[in-house]
């Protein structure tokens, strides 16, 4: 990990306030924790999406599942995803009303029913 605290940026272990959290491309490891920092900082910070604009964002996990198939972790990055939008991802599109688990989407869910090729650091877009 590199010393940014000429930049300001002091992590939670040397008694600043940036969250630190150890994620592995090769393996995914780290995705979970990195996905609940996000969401912790942005309620702590009172950070809200714009409702008026569509949600947008970027594949940050993808997997393929044999019983499920292709599946993708959506954070929205800006605006506002509802339920009864589609999500464009590459050639792929979907009406995420629920995630593979069935519960209604609300911030950032696995999303199946996408087409394969869909693949991390991809952009997607609600609409």
């Amino acid at each position: 990990m590199q010393n940014h605290s000429s930049d300001g940026l002091i992590p939670q272990e040397r008694e600043g306030c940036i969250p630190v959290v150890k994620v592995g491309a090769k393996r995914g490891t780290g995705i979970d924790s990195l996905l609940e920092n996000i969401v912790l900082v942005a309620e702590l910070q009172g950070l809200k999406a714009n409702p008026d604009r569509e949600a947008k964002g970027t594949v940050v996990n993808a997997s393929l599942d044999n019983a499920r198939g292709p599946l993708a972790t959506l954070p929205v990055q800006n605006g506002t995803l509802l339920k009864e939008d589609f999500v464009l991802c590459g050639e792929a599109h979907v009406k995420p009303q629920v995630d593979a688990e069935g519960v209604e989407i609300r911030f950032h869910r696995d999303i199946c029913g996408l087409v394969d090729g869909i693949r991390e650091a991809m952009p997607w877009k609600g609409c």
